[in-house]
């Protein structure tokens, strides 16, 4: 059904939870994929690697944002304590973004990954951001997922 006032483009999507969960599922192949080419030392594959993740991961954000979060949002407004989980999600996949992104602007070339240091702190901070994109697939899937249903 519609939203009324200025929302009205925004529609309940019956399909969205089951594709989000499809492309978390693909998201943490492509980065366990990325992450075991850094292990094996094959350098080479990880710049394919990382690009099929950011763009993976860039397509799954907007489609929660579009889809997930301007639904959740239009239609939260009434419950002040649904609402604040929800801007708490919506925040914090923010910033996980931010931090991923970054990570991917600042290796992005193969000069930037020639040396020993700069492959080992990338590694590094890949195995940072496993346990916290981990945490936040599951809390998704076991929580605002759940609430998005709740609410059509």
């Amino acid at each position: 059904e519609a939203l009324s006032g200025r929302k009205s483009s925004i529609r309940y999507d019956s399909d969205l939870i089951d594709q989000l969960t499809r492309e978390h599922k693909e998201l943490l192949s492509s980065f366990t994929a990325m992450l075991n080419a850094c292990k094996a030392n094959d350098w080479g594959s990880v710049f394919p690697l990382m690009d099929g993740f950011r763009k993976a991961l860039n397509g799954h954000l907007l489609k929660e944002g579009v889809k997930l979060y301007a639904y959740m949002s239009a239609n939260l407004s009434n419950d002040p304590d649904l609402a604040l989980i929800f801007r708490s999600y919506k925040s914090e996949m923010s910033q996980i973004g931010r931090v991923v992104f970054s990570l991917f602007d600042e290796y992005k070339t193969a000069a930037s990954l020639r040396e020993e240091p700069a492959r080992k702190r990338f590694l590094e901070k890949l195995n940072e951001i496993a346990p916290v994109l981990i945490d936040r697939i599951q809390r998704e899937e076991s929580q605002l997922y759940p609430l998005y249903t709740a609410i059509r």
